[in-house]
């Protein structure tokens, strides 16, 4: 099967994704990013930023 078709099959099945579903994954993220921008040693210039608590 060629890359591209595979891609494409592959974001179609994630279109078919429920609302919720995607809304959990995004908030996943964010607390992923907000947990690694904490712990950078680096200087941060980041704003806060709060991962909100959705009930769904």
């Amino acid at each position: 099967m060629h890359l591209s078709k595979a891609k494409a099959r592959y974001h179609k099945s994630k279109a078919k994704t429920p609302y919720e579903e995607k809304v959990k994954t995004i908030l996943e993220l964010q607390k992923i990013n907000n947990e690694m921008l904490s712990k950078n040693k680096r200087k941060n210039n980041r704003t806060y930023t709060k991962v909100w608590e959705l009930v769904l």
